[in-house]
């Protein structure tokens, strides 16, 4: 996969220039001035700097964001593992340099504290959520292994006709499945996932 995305390009205007003119000539009240109480030399400095932005318009249509993405097919191979590379660390610095934050859901927070939470501090526990979920995945789910414990002993047996074997335990076989423990681990990554698609759009700085 290759990914080059360029900054946001902004608009070349004068509306700054504008702004300072007319706050020069009016003060503070330069924003409530309507046009028809600008004296002759307002309309010609407003009027070329108009002339000015209009020429300017094609100029800024063709002023695009750079955007390519390439995938290679072995990016698809497991590609909810290959996104989770990508999303994880924009998440990571969203909530580092986020200015704002998103409207919640009570029905996502599990909690009466977490209810009862400022707007930010309920945002912030979205996000973590997020985070953790992609940083799992990511690390293709190393917690798993905290609900797995003991040894495998698989045995072969063949039927006694030698047409086919079943597998059994061996007597050195004590492995054992958390089942109800994966199970809850597994419900945080998918409920970080459900919320990364509920509240994508509030994913801006």
């Amino acid at each position: 996969m290759k990914v080059n995305i360029g900054p946001y390009k902004s608009f070349i205007t004068t509306h700054r220039t504008k702004c300072k003119y007319l706050e020069l000539m009016y003060g503070d009240e330069w924003i409530d001035v309507k046009k028809d109480q600008y004296i002759w030399i307002d309309h010609i400095v407003v009027g070329i700097l108009d002339g000015i932005d209009f020429c300017l318009k094609p100029i800024n249509k063709f002023r695009k964001r750079k955007e390519k993405v390439k995938y290679d097919s072995y990016d698809t191979w497991s590609l909810d593992h290959t996104l989770s590379l990508i999303i994880l660390p924009g998440l990571k610095q969203l909530k580092a340099t986020n200015h704002g934050y998103g409207s919640v859901d009570y029905n996502d927070l599990p909690t009466a504290c977490l209810k009862d939470a400022s707007g930010e501090e309920q945002w912030e526990w979205i996000m973590d959520e997020m985070i953790w979920a992609f940083n799992e995945i990511s690390k293709e789910c190393p917690g798993e292994q905290a609900f797995y414990s003991g040894k495998t002993d698989l045995i072969w047996t063949k039927s006694d006709n030698g047409d086919y074997s079943t597998m059994g335990h061996g007597p050195n076989h004590t492995f054992s499945i958390d089942r109800e423990g994966l199970e809850k681990y597994n419900d945080r990554i998918n409920r970080g996932l459900i919320l990364f698609g509920k509240y994508y759009r509030s994913l801006w700085d």
